[in-house]
């Protein structure tokens, strides 16, 4: 042990004292200075020079969860844009009506119906594409499930499972399926839809807001992989709020700001995925607020939460379930009382 650590030692515990102490403060101190111009361009280019869209013009897109909502009307933007698409969805109905509206329209598409929660299934498909389509230039994986999950509900179970297995296995089996294709071609685009609730997690939707959060994780480790193998392989990972995609969905949300039409949701995520984005929001105007709440403290972001409120409706059965486990309090504190219960109405009391 050094004279320095020994010294650190009297001051810090040991698991706080890095390797080469010194070495390490001037790295650091380095990193910063050398990388504050970097950032400040990078803004600039950023804001006021964005980068220029790349064409999809003959590539192959594969496109998860196609039948309806986002899945369908990314489906038919990139077709749109030129690209040849590959519909996957395990709804044979509602993927063959996005295939005909595309065929409709004068484009290249084909329908292949696929559980992506089993692994057999996308191993099949992606080889019925390879046949069918060539090899898969980019892939979008965004068939995902969306329901209410309350931890305290003991009839959530099957619930909890298919989210878990759609939203987070499914996607790394279809990555792990089509990945090794890229690799060898050295070439390709791997994105993910995620969603806001990766960065704040919300209530009565556990198990959602769990699988986003892993999500981005996964596409972390996935793009750390690829700089480390030194390939040209890209990812992006789309963290989107609320899309007006379904109908019932829309109907048990009490939101502060309205929900996204999916056209404009569509337009927004083609556009930051044709720029390689590696993360964005849409709005994209949202990334940097999320990222700065979680540095304040609990009881001031749970103002924000209240302000910007996103309330989701819940069944007889699950306000029963809420009921039976609130515990009612006196408040020496009225009027703060007062002030969350109005916030969440969307009002501030006289």
């Amino acid at each position: 042990m050094g004279l320095v650590h020994k010294l650190l030692s009297v001051f810090f515990k040991e698991y706080l004292i890095p390797a080469q102490p010194i070495s390490f403060c001037f790295e650091v101190l380095l990193c910063v200075i050398l990388n504050i111009p970097k950032i400040i361009v990078s803004m600039i280019l950023y804001v006021y020079f964005p980068a220029e869209p790349k064409s999809v013009q003959g590539k192959v897109i594969l496109i998860t969860g196609t039948a309806r909502g986002n899945g369908r009307e990314l489906a038919l933007q990139f077709h749109r844009l030129g690209a040849k698409i590959a519909c996957v969805d395990k709804d044979g109905a509602g993927n063959d009506e996005t295939v005909e509206r595309i065929r409709a329209e004068g484009g290249v598409a084909e329908g292949f119906v696929a559980d992506i929660t089993d692994r057999r299934q996308v191993m099949d498909m992606h080889a019925a594409v390879g046949r069918l389509m060539g090899p898969v230039d980019v892939l979008v994986n965004n068939a995902g499930v969306v329901k209410n999950t309350l931890f305290a509900d003991p009839e959530v179970d099957d619930v909890i499972t298919d989210i878990v297995n759609t939203n987070l296995l499914g996607q790394i089996w279809v990555i792990r399926e089509i990945l090794p294709s890229m690799l060898e071609r050295n070439t390709g685009h791997i994105v993910t839809i995620s969603s806001m609730t990766s960065f704040q997690g919300l209530e009565f939707h556990f198990a959602y807001s769990a699988t986003k959060f892993a999500v981005n994780g996964m596409m972390e480790s996935l793009t750390k992989e690829l700089k480390l193998m030194k390939s040209d392989v890209i990812t992006t990972t789309v963290c989107p709020y609320f899309i007006a995609n379904c109908p019932r969905n829309s109907s048990n949300r009490i939101l502060r700001f309205p929900e996204i039409p999916v056209e404009d949701a569509c337009e927004l995520i083609i556009e930051g995925i044709l720029r390689n984005e590696r993360i964005f929001t849409v709005p994209d105007n949202s990334f940097y607020p999320l990222q700065f709440i979680k540095f304040l403290p609990e009881d001031v972001q749970d103002m924000f939460r209240d302000v910007y409120f996103t309330n989701i409706k819940l069944t007889p059965k699950e306000e029963n379930i809420i009921d039976k486990y609130t515990i009612f309090t006196e408040t020496s504190n009225n009027q703060a009382f007062s002030f969350n219960a109005c916030m969440k109405m969307g009002s501030l009391p006289d």
